[in-house]
């Protein structure tokens, strides 16, 4: 009897611990495809000023004063409201990315920090 017990709560924790694995393996590759929409949304609308590397070291990103991404510290909640509101003579995108797409653009821009 003791054996069966044994053998039962060993398949518990085996079937707990696979769906641990499958949560995050499935947060993983969304955290990974929010990267990847993030890069070619930001490609499209972001590095014409803030650069490619997100120093603002453009022709464009200088006239305009573009913050320099790798030394931000703004956080994530500040970051979507900026993206969506815009700020200065910063554009804001609101009408035009959708609150996904700009979610996506800050998680890709937080990979420019050190």
């Amino acid at each position: 009897m003791r054996s069966k017990n044994i053998v039962k709560s060993i398949l518990i924790l085996i079937a707990v611990l696979s769906c641990f694995v499958c949560l995050f393996q499935s947060s993983r590759a969304s955290l990974v495809s929010a990267k990847a929409g993030g890069a070619d949304t930001y490609r499209e609308h972001c590095a014409t000023c803030h650069g490619s590397d997100g120093k603002a070291n453009t022709a464009r990103g200088k006239r305009k004063g573009a913050t320099d991404l790798t030394k931000s510290t703004i956080s994530n909640a500040a970051g979507i409201r900026v993206i969506s509101n815009g700020r200065e003579l910063m554009p804001d995108f609101k009408d035009i990315l959708s609150q996904t797409e700009i979610s996506d653009v800050m998680a890709y821009i937080r990979g420019f920090r050190k």
